[in-house]
């Protein structure tokens, strides 16, 4: 009798162990979606759209001709095309707004004094938001299943396109939800908002596009044999799933509270998904035959890493007592640390040597394919020591990363070292946007008033101190007397950045060290390691 209530006692204790380790965030929202009238009201809509036009369609047919060919395909893309656009645009907002609220200084000591870890906040608010998107997809199930039955469409491609919306409406959940972690005011999101509105739109006419031009024509079913399909499907899902995890770990850092060490696992995390990424990458291009896998790789990186130089510019340079007890006591353990840790000049330097260390690696293997073809051990590989980008478009990407963490460490002195600004640490990335904004719009001005029918013509006067006027230009401006210039002077500038500001450097080095020793009531009994007054309200000393 024992072991019979003991096995009807299993789903009881299987349900309970569930439970209990049920998020909390996600019962919250989808108890909220379930009785939200919003949430019912677009579906709803969406359902009656689809019906109407399905009406329309079927009505439309003379059933003695015989329906057409292709009109489970063309009803397919209009459903689709709904579906995706009713998702990208109401599940986003939906998660980011209620998130938003959450956030803002009203309400965001809820968020601080609660048990529940940030990672778990942003996993409950991102898994909600799926869930609502796979109601949303099994409500248009049967819709689906007709154009399937009218024909003109298989079953393969049916799935392949509804699995693209899903990761695109993943990736724009994700978006919402790091938009409505940021911690500024409604004005910024709201602008922030309509930018990823905009890039939403974008993202639903590209993939309209390429499912009308490029799927139904076609179909996915005959690719499936092939084995380069499957090779390129696994790095493009691949890199969007990484894409997508590092704005969740930059979520998770924006909610958490500012003792704590922010930036140990984004920048942990995005070295080692380059390291992999490169490797993936790597064999792509290999089995292709072209360096235009390494081109997107590096191009990706490039941009990632730019922006990650401007947050790192404005982060903090003081070390909390809660911080500085995990860094490592061991010297050897504590310099690679100081580059994964958060602060601004640990940042700085980890974004200069992976950028130094990507364009090295797709030089290395330029290299690599350069042997291959010369020792003839390789008859696919389609690259020719003629191609253009490693021995142009290297430098480019290396004088236009000098500018512009030379632009940045000029912010640094104005805003930390020079002068006593207010919230100098905060607006040390935005002085830095402004610096090159400056000095990319104000040569123009000048070009142009000097020269009204030549201005653009004269690049080695207007592009010289642009950041990014080494990828702007064309192939012979860069390889003639604006190219020679830039390059140089982007050395030189980024070389005397660099030199001036070493005392700062090393400041921050030297204060990146655990507690020596505490007092009775467990405080740092270290004078030279007690947390000051920010360098942004006082002058480098």
């Amino acid at each position: 009798m024992s072991a019979i209530t003991g096995l009807l006692q299993v789903p009881g204790r299987t349900t309970g162990w569930i439970d209990d380790r049920m998020n909390p965030i996600v019962v919250k929202e989808l108890r909220q979606a379930v009785k939200s009238r919003f949430v019912v009201a677009v579906l709803m809509l969406m359902l009656s759209i689809l019906m109407i036009i399905l009406t329309a369609v079927l009505l439309g047919q003379d059933p003695r001709r015989g329906f057409d060919e292709d009109a489970g395909s063309e009803l397919f893309l209009v459903f689709q095309s709904i579906l995706l656009a009713t998702c990208m645009l109401f599940v986003p907002l939906y998660v980011g707004i209620r998130l938003a609220a959450e956030r803002s200084t009203a309400t965001s000591d809820l968020i601080y004094v609660t048990t529940i870890r940030p990672s778990s906040i942003v996993w409950g608010k991102l898994l909600a938001g799926m869930i609502v998107t796979a109601l949303t997809f099994s409500a248009c199930a049967p819709f689906m299943v007709i154009t399937y039955l009218l024909r003109g469409i298989d079953l393969p491609t049916i799935l392949f396109v509804l699995s693209l919306d899903v990761l695109i409406v993943l990736a724009a959940t994700q978006l919402a939800i790091f938009v409505g972690t940021m911690p500024i005011g409604w004005p910024v999101k709201a602008f922030l908002s309509l930018v990823l509105i905009g890039m939403s739109v974008m993202g639903f006419i590209g993939m309209t596009i390429f499912v009308g031009d490029e799927l139904l024509r076609s179909g996915i079913g005959s690719a499936m044999d092939d084995r380069d399909f499957w090779i390129g499907m696994a790095v493009f899902v691949g890199s969007w799933l990484a894409g997508v995890a590092l704005v969740f770990f930059l979520s998770v850092a924006m909610i958490t509270p500012a003792t704590a060490n922010r930036a140990l696992v984004p920048r942990l995390y995005f070295t080692l998904v380059c390291v992999g990424s490169f490797v993936g990458f790597f064999y792509l291009t290999r089995n292709v035959g072209t360096m235009e896998p390494l081109v997107a790789w590096l191009v990706g990186v490039f941009i990632m890493l730019t922006l990650a130089s401007v947050i790192s510019s404005s982060e903090r340079e003081n070390l909390g007592p809660r911080l500085r007890r995990g860094i490592p006591r061991s010297r050897l353990l504590r310099v690679p640390a100081f580059f994964f840790y958060s602060g601004a000049a640990g940042g700085l330097l980890w974004v200069q040597g992976l950028l130094l260390l990507s364009m090295l690696a797709v030089y290395i293997a330029k290299a690599y394919f350069e042997g291959l073809i010369a020792s003839g051990a390789s008859s696919t590989f389609r690259y020719s020591s003629y191609d253009p980008f490693p021995d142009e478009w290297l430098p480019r990407f290396a004088s236009t990363s000098m500018w512009v963490i030379g632009y940045l460490l000029l912010s640094v002195i104005i805003c930390r070292r020079s002068t006593k600004m207010k919230n100098g640490v905060i607006v040390t990335g935005v002085m830095g946007l402004i610096i090159m904004a400056a000095v990319s719009v104000v040569p123009m001005i000048i070009a142009y008033a000097m020269d009204p029918d030549r201005w653009d013509f004269n690049v080695e006067f207007w592009l010289l101190l642009n950041p990014f006027g080494p990828l702007f230009c064309e192939k012979g401006d860069w390889t003639g007397t604006y190219g020679s210039i830039a390059f140089i002077l982007s050395i030189i500038f980024f070389v005397v950045m660099q030199l001036v500001n070493l005392p700062w450097y090393w400041r921050q080095f030297r204060g990146f060290a655990p507690p020596a020793s505490t007092n009775s009531k467990g405080l740092n009994a270290d004078p030279a390691l007690d947390d000051g007054p920010g360098p942004g309200v006082a002058a480098d000393g």
